[in-house]
Order: structure tokens, then sequence, then C-alpha cells
């Protein structure tokens, strides 16, 4: 997977048969707003790539942005499923 693949496979496609039913995330509102802003600023780091190169530091450092805010869905998401589990294991 290439960081110009769009991240909804990341959310939606194969890491995310570990967050939902059959590979589909269920969406919150604020579930939404964190997906969307992570495709923008996908989208806005395509955009810098291939206007400055993959190099450059303001790619770089959008980059950086982008892992970011990838790093804190995922641990949102981890969080929520740890939750979940310690309130499944509580109720048998």
């Amino acid at each position: 997977m290439t960081f110009l693949q769009p991240v909804s496979l990341l959310l939606k496609g194969r890491l995310a048969s570990s967050f939902g039913i059959n590979g589909k995330v269920p969406l919150k509102v604020g579930d939404e707003m964190a997906f969307n802003e992570i495709e923008s600023k996908r989208k806005t780091l395509i955009d810098l790539a291939q206007k400055f190169g993959l190099n450059s530091d303001v790619t770089l450092k959008c980059s950086q942005e982008l892992d970011h805010l990838l790093l804190q869905e995922i641990k949102q998401r981890h969080s929520n499923l740890q939750r979940s589990g310690h309130r499944k294991s509580q109720a048998r």
C-alpha cells in the first residue's frame, strides 16, 4: 500500500475487519469528522508531492501531520475496542 492510495483502504478495508463486522466500519459523527480530516490531509499530501516532490520540506511536514492523524485514529479505535471487550467480559 502506498501513501497515494485512499485512506479509506486503511479505515474501511483490510485493517477495518478488526474494527467492525465484515470489514465495514460503523461511523459515528466524530468518526466521520476524523475520516474527513484524514482524507483531506491525504489529498493535500498528494498535491504537495506532485507539486514540490516527495522530499520537499513542505511535503514531509504534511506527511508527518497525516501520520499523526492516522495514529490518533488507530489509538482511538483500539481504545474503543478495549472498552468494548472489557464490557463484554464483565457481562459474562
